[in-house]
């Protein structure tokens, strides 16, 4: 096996321009991406994937997915492209397999493609919100990001902490909370911000887009205080094209999926105390949608802030514009580069 973790998406594309047919290792989310949201079409030949209840089915109809057992009849001249966020797994599977093709991961392709190389311009960026950061961890952790990008180092293990949204050194509960949970996925959020109040919460808003994902919802488990919405969050009221699947889904323009997303501003008229969003990039968007809210309640921010380059200084530099009374901190929760987070309180 040949691995090309240090691969850029120009290398990637010069190795399978001769229409070389490559292999998917993953039928997730990821794969939505390769297939619909890069510029670059592929020549798929079929996909693998571990999840013994998709064998035999088509991804959109079309592309095939078999399980790993397929790689047997793979030969040295074989790519494949690991589309999953568990590419450590899959190395270490397609090593056991014994497979002798060459191997790419997306996200680190996809990584080198979305990172920016005027690091001067990055820099610049990032001493304006280390500025306004409230502790030298917050610093700390935004230099050591822009190291990791700028080096192509793919472990955030170091720098990587539990408690996501609810680190309880920074976020304190309210006696009558009401938290607004943008990207729900199968509540799980939900769940730990049940925990966090201790059951003390006044009201939940749970917003999840995708229609798949809100099916795995067990809303019988919940009681009358929570509000389960299938809808996005947005700047304003539309409709939307997305790639849905698992917990990706990405607003992009030609989808296979389309959801209405709405502001925030428009749908929530309680008094709010803590708004976390973790919603594929559209996190600014939300965030101009919820603007009378923040100005108005001042409530605790927990957003995520890995989807985009940007995201990583401006939003930050957004949400001290909205609130100068803001204390802000950095913190990431991921061993690889997602999960980054940036917190807003008010002390």
């Amino acid at each position: 096996m040949e691995l090309f973790l240090d691969a850029t998406w120009e290398d990637f594309v010069k190795e399978v321009e001769a229409d070389k047919g490559i292999i998917l290792f993953g039928a997730s989310s990821c794969a939505n991406v390769v297939l619909n949201g890069m510029k670059q079409k592929l020549n798929i030949k079929y996909i693998i994937d571990n999840d013994t209840a998709k064998h035999g089915t088509k991804l959109f109809e079309k592309y095939i997915i078999s399980s790993a057992e397929k790689l047997k009849e793979s030969t040295r001249e074989d790519i494949i492209l690991i589309s999953s966020t568990w590419y450590s797994e899959i190395i270490n599977q397609l090593s056991d397999l014994d497979f002798k093709g060459k191997v790419y991961s997306f996200l680190h392709l996809r990584n080198r493609v979305y990172d920016t190389e005027d690091w001067d311009f990055v820099c610049e960026k990032i001493n304006l919100v280390k500025q306004i950061c409230d502790d030298d961890k917050s610093k700390n952790i935004l230099d050591r990001i822009v190291e990791k990008r700028k080096n192509g180092i793919k472990d955030y293990s170091d720098i990587c902490e539990a408690n996501q949204y609810f680190i309880p050194d920074i976020m304190k509960p309210d006696d009558n909370e009401v938290f607004v949970d943008g990207g729900s996925f199968d509540g799980e959020t939900v769940r730990q911000a049940i925990k966090f109040t201790q059951g003390k919460y006044k009201k939940i808003y749970a917003f999840e887009m995708d229609k798949e994902n809100f099916k795995l919802i067990p809303h019988k488990d919940f009681d009358s205080r929570i509000s389960f919405i299938n809808m996005g969050l947005w700047n304003e009221a539309q409709m939307v094209s997305y790639f849905g699947n698992d917990r990706g889904s990405e607003i992009m323009d030609g989808g296979n999926q389309t959801a209405k997303c709405v502001a925030l501003d428009d749908i929530v008229d309680d008094r709010v105390t803590f708004i976390k969003m973790d919603i594929e990039g559209a996190e600014q968007k939300a965030l101009e949608g919820a603007q009378r809210i923040i100005k108005r309640d001042k409530p605790k921010l927990a957003i995520c802030i890995y989807h985009k380059p940007e995201d990583l200084w401006e939003i930050p530099m957004y949400i001290k514009a909205l609130v100068p009374e803001y204390k802000i901190y950095i913190r990431h929760h991921g061993n690889n580069n997602e999960e980054t987070v940036v917190y807003g309180v008010i002390e």
